[in-house]
C-alpha cells in the first residue's frame, strides 16, 4: 500500500504543473533553494491533515488539494488534454490504498502518515523537565501533535503508564492485553535504537537504553526510612550507553547520574540530553517514527512490517556525511513497510539510490521549476559525480576557485584573439589562472580528468606514428 505520484500546479514555486511517478519505497527531491522541494511534502502533509498551521508557506485551500485517483487512472491522464486532468491537482495510489480513502487517524486500514521536520528539537535540561501534560491528556492527544523531542518522550512514558494502569485495573478478570500492547511498546523502543546504532555505531554502544536517574538527594533517600520513592526522579528511556568518555564532573549535582542506583563496575549511562545534536536528533525523531507505528495499528503483531509514509525534511540534518549514508537504507532495513518521501542537499544521501527513486527540481532564471525523475541507479558514482551530474554544482569547489575555473574555460573556448598584443595577454591570464585551478577541476571532474589525459597522450602518440611515417617515406 503506497503512493504512486503526484500532479501539481498552481502552486509556488509550481506555477507550470509538474508531474511525478513515486518509488514505492523510497522518493529524495533534490534542487537547489526555492526549488520547491519542502513545498511538495507540506502538500502532501496537508493533504493527510497534517499539524502544521503556521501558514508559512503559502499553500492553504483549494490551490494546494489533491484529488485521490487510482494509478491506472492517473498513467491515462498524464500529459492529456483533459481539461479536469489540466485544472486539478493529483496524488495517486495503488488499488488498495485507494479502496481506504483518507487516512483517519483510528483508521487502522489506511497507513499512517509521520512527519519530521527541519527542526530537531532535543530534550531540556534535567532540572527543566516539561510536564507531560503540557502536550496533552492522554498518549493519543500527545501523539497528534508535531514531532519534538519532549514530545516523544512524553507520549511514550504517558501511554506506558496508560497501559499498566489498565493492565493492573483488569488483572484480577484475567486481562492480559495492555500487558501484551506494553511489550510491544518496549520492542519498539528497542527497534528504534537498533536502527539508531546502525547509523550512530561509532557513538551509540548497544540498542537497549537505560533509565536515567539524577543524582538528587540520593544519599538523604537512601538511609531516610520515611523518604517518599517519588522523590526518585526516573527518567525512563533517557540514559544511553555510548562510546564517550565519562566525565561528569562539568555536571552540576541535579544533573549526574545516582551511582548508587547502577551496578558497579557498569558504565553508567549519559543523558539523551546532553549527546551531541545529531545523535540525540537522530535516536529522538526515529523513536517518534517507531511510536506512532505501535500506537496507530494497535499493537498488533508485526506492526513495524506494515505500511506507512514518512515525510522528512532535509533528512540530512546534523549528520556527518559517513552517517547521512546510512540513514536511508537503516530505514528501509527496520521498518521493511515504509515509504519514504525525503529532501536533501547531501549527495551522500542520494549515493546508492535506485532508478526512480531519486526527483530531481530544477529552477530556470525566470524563477520556472521543472521536475525529471533520475532514470539510473546512483550505485557507485563518487560525490563529485553527483554534484555535477545531478545537484548541478558545476564547479564542487570554493568560490573563489571556482570563478577562477569559470573564467579559465570562458578564455579557452574564446579562441585566439586578431591581435597580437590581446593574445599575448589571454595566453598570460590562462597561465595565471591555471596555477590558481587543478586539472580535475577544469577538465570537469576526476573521471573527465583522466579521459583528457587519454585523449591527449594518444593524440600525441597518433602525431609521433605519423612523424615517423613521414620519415620513413622520405629516406625510402
Amino acid at each position: 500500500m503506497h503512493l504512486t505520484g503526484i500532479k501539481l500546479g498552481n502552486v509556488p514555486p509550481f506555477t507550470d504543473p509538474i508531474t511525478l511517478k513515486f518509488d514505492e519505497r523510497v522518493n529524495v527531491f533534490i534542487g537547489p533553494n526555492a526549488s520547491g522541494k519542502s513545498t511538495l511534502l507540506q502538500v502532501l502533509e496537508n493533504h493527510f491533515g497534517g499539524n502544521d498551521k503556521s501558514g508559512k508557506r503559502p499553500i492553504a485551500g483549494v490551490r494546494s488539494h489533491l484529488s485521490l485517483c487510482d494509478y491506472e487512472s492517473f498513467n491515462i491522464w498524464t500529459g492529456s488534454d483533459d481539461p479536469d486532468w489540466s485544472t486539478r491537482n493529483y496524488l495517486s495510489a495503488d488499488e488498495e490504498w485507494v479502496g481506504t480513502r483518507e487516512k483517519r487517524r483510528g483508521n487502522a486500514n489506511a497507513p499512517p502518515v509521520i512527519v519530521i521536520g527541519t527542526a530537531r528539537e532535543g530534550l531540556p535540561g534535567i532540572s527543566n523537565q516539561p510536564d507531560t501534560g503540557d502536550f496533552g491528556e492522554t498518549a493519543g492527544e500527545i501523539l497528534a501533535g508535531p514531532f519534538s523531542g519532549s514530545r516523544t518522550m512524553a507520549g511514550g512514558d504517558l501511554l506506558g503508564k496508560e497501559l499498566r494502569t489498565l493492565g493492573d485495573e483488569i488483572s484480577g478478570n484475567g486481562g492480559e492485553a495492555p500487558y501484551r500492547k506494553l511489550r510491544f511498546l518496549e520492542d519498539a523502543e528497542v527497534l528504534a535504537d537498533a536502527c539508531s546504532l546502525q547509523v550512530c555505531q561509532e557513538v551509540v554502544r548497544e540498542a537497549r537504553s537505560h533509565n536515567y536517574i539524577p543524582d538528587i538527594h540520593s544519599p538523604n533517600i537512601l538511609l531516610d526510612p520515611h523518604a517518599e520513592p517519588s522523590e526518585i526522579n526516573v527518567l525512563r528511556r533517557r540514559g544511553i550507553n555510548t562510546t564517550d568518555q565519562r566525565n561528569f564532573a562539568t555536571l552540576s549535582s541535579a544533573e549526574q547520574p545516582a551511582k548508587s542506583f547502577y551496578r558497579e563496575g557498569e558504565d553508567l549511562p549519559i543523558y539523551l540530553g546532553h549527546l551531541s545534536s545529531g545523535t540525540e536528533g537522530t535516536l529522538l525523531w526515529i523513536r517518534w517514527l517507531a511510536l506512532q507505528l505501535v500506537y496507530h495499528y494497535e499493537f498488533q503483531e508485526g506492526w513495524h512490517e506494515k505500511p506507512a509514509i514518512l515525510l522528512i525534511d532535509e533528512i540530512e540534518n546534523h549528520l556527518h556525511p559517513t552517517w547521512q549514508r546510512r540513514v536511508i537504507p537503516a530505514l528501509l532495513e527496520h521498518f521493511p513497510g515504509l515509504q519514504i518521501f525525503a529532501t536533501t542537499h547531501s549527495p551522500f544521501v542520494v549515493a546508492g539510490l535506485k532508478a526512480g527513486q531519486v526527483h530531481v527540481l530544477k529552477r530556470d532564471e525566470k524563477g520556472v521549476v521543472t521536475a525529471s525523475t533520475e532514470q539510473r541507479d546512483v550505485v557507485g558514482w563518487t560525490m563529485d559525480e553527483i554534484l555535477r551530474g545531478m545537484m548541478g554544482v558545476d564547479d564542487p569547489t570554493d568560490e573563489y576557485t571556482a570563478k577562477a575555473a569559470m573564467e579559465l574555460r570562458g578564455l579557452r573556448n574564446e579562441g585566439p584573439r586578431a591581435d597580437e598584443k590581446a593574445e599575448e595577454a589571454r595566453q598570460q591570464r590562462m597561465l595565471e589562472l591555471r596555477a590558481m585551478v587543478d586539472r580535475d577541476l577544469l577538465a570537469g571532474g576526476p573521471m573527465a580528468a583522466q579521459r583528457e589525459q587519454f585523449e591527449q597522450q594518444f593524440a600525441e602518440a597518433l602525431e609521433n606514428y605519423s612523424r615517423t611515417q613521414d620519415l620513413e617515406q622520405e629516406n625510402h
